[in-house]
């Protein structure tokens, strides 16, 4: 039988050294692979979640609108609309639902079909948005919620309704 010898044993060290390198690159190329993968989910989660942001402002003689965009990730759960309602109206609708990133970012996309729906097929604003709140309440929220403003301009009456 053939023992192993001094030499035998630093090789194998040499080689159990270079194995773990090895591995430990394999780790962190996979790392660095999902983290990219999770970089690129998140951009189009923003873009995403940009689409659900008014592309213009309304244009009403007399008056002037503003808005910016700006969270605090890279999705959150900020959330603004101007929604165009019959006789000339305009909902303009500011919520902020709490908590932060991809939980938050979902439940804007919700309220965003949610409060458009309220406010087209609901023609009183208190009971459009008591059935916004009806609607969002039952959808699995959890411990969240969403603060909320809705601000209908009357631009022939020069009229505001707040809710």
């Amino acid at each position: 039988t053939k023992k192993f010898g001094l030499d035998d044993l630093n090789l194998l060290t040499i080689v159990a050294n270079l194995a773990g390198v090895a591995v430990e690159k394999a780790r962190l190329v996979a790392r660095m692979l999902e983290h990219e993968k999770e970089q690129k989910e998140m951009e189009l989660a923003r873009a995403v979640q940009l689409g659900f942001l008014p592309q213009t402002l309304p244009a009403l003689p007399g008056y002037e609108f503003y808005a910016h965009y700006s969270p605090a990730q890279t999705i959150g759960g900020d959330y603004y609309d101007f929604i165009a309602l019959p006789d000339g109206r305009v909902a303009v609708v500011l919520g902020d639902v709490a908590g932060k990133g991809v939980p938050a970012a979902l439940l804007v996309a919700k309220l965003s079909s949610e409060v458009r729906f309220s406010l087209l097929t609901v023609p009183d604003l208190a009971k459009a948005v008591c059935l916004l709140n009806d609607q969002m309440s039952s959808g699995g929220m959890g411990d969240r919620f969403v603060t909320l403003a809705v601000l209908v301009l009357d631009p022939r009456a020069h009229r505001l309704t707040v809710v």
